[in-house]
């Protein structure tokens, strides 16, 4: 594990229970040559760009307050900079509701690809894997370790509810996660889900829709141009678990969502903010 972190990789934990004890020990024990600082990513008013600064302050051996007023990409440049000291940085939950939105996860990627600074993290949200699109999952370079401590979540508890992270309210979270992969897809790939939906929600659509009679709806609204287009953005669906398919008896397959109707609806009203 120590050889992982030090290759470069970011470490993620994994698994019922508190992970906040075994980072503490963790970090105690393998961060001595460098500057540590542990994060409790479920504290209210939380940002990545908090982390950013305490980052900045621990490499350059300053203080958290002078880069209260840098934006991101001056922190960025400070930490890329020669001269920083060696910085491990520990986030119990980064997977937390400050955290979790598309730019502070894209900027806590861009942190943990500094050479000189090495992520460990835990997640406990039953969705966390959909916080990241290819590029994000690249940079953070996770290793992934499953961890149950069966630990209360005392520390945890403290500062948010625990319980909507562990059981999820399943549709409602996948529905989250769901917006959280649109939103890391191209306009076209969004307008193709769309129309998937649409679809879905229409007269007859519940049993879904046959890729030919897609293509062609597609093709009708300038959407795609062929059909490897189409099959490269129905993959992406696929790979995050927003697209199924079903076999009729005659042999062929229907795609559908895998969403309740009224979360549907709403996946598709949430659509338009990100348009």
């Amino acid at each position: 594990m120590w050889q992982q972190w030090r290759a470069g990789h970011s470490l993620l934990f994994h698994g019922f229970g508190s992970k906040a004890g075994l980072l503490a020990e963790f970090a105690a024990k393998w961060t001595l040559d460098g500057a540590c600082f542990n994060v409790n990513g479920l504290q209210p008013g939380l940002t990545s760009q908090h982390i950013l600064a305490w980052a900045t302050a621990a490499a350059k051996g300053s203080q958290p307050a002078l880069y209260r007023a840098y934006k991101p990409a001056d922190l960025m440049e400070l930490l890329t900079s020669p001269g920083g000291k060696r910085v491990y940085v520990i986030i119990n939950n980064i997977d937390g509701p400050g955290l979790r939105d598309p730019t502070s996860q894209r900027q806590l990627a861009l942190l943990a690809a500094v050479p000189n600074v090495h992520l460990a993290a835990s997640v406990d949200h039953v969705n966390a894997a959909l916080l990241w699109d290819l590029q994000t999952r690249d940079r953070f370079a996770w290793v992934w370790h499953h961890v149950p401590t069966y630990a209360p979540y005392l520390q945890e508890v403290v500062h948010a509810a625990i319980a909507p992270l562990l059981v999820g309210r399943r549709e409602e979270e996948a529905k989250k996660g769901a917006l959280v992969v649109l939103a890391s897809l191209s306009h076209n790939a969004r307008e193709v889900f769309r129309l998937l939906s649409e679809q879905q929600l229409g007269p007859d659509g519940e049993q879904g829709i046959a890729f030919d009679r897609l293509f062609q709806l597609c093709r009708e609204q300038f959407l795609v141009s062929n059909e490897t287009l189409l099959s490269s953005f129905l993959t992406e669906f696929r790979d995050h678990d927003l697209l199924k398919a079903r076999r009729t008896t005659e042999g062929f397959d229907l795609l559908h969502l895998p969403f309740a109707p009224d979360h549907l609806q709403q996946l598709l009203e949430d659509l338009v903010s990100l348009t």
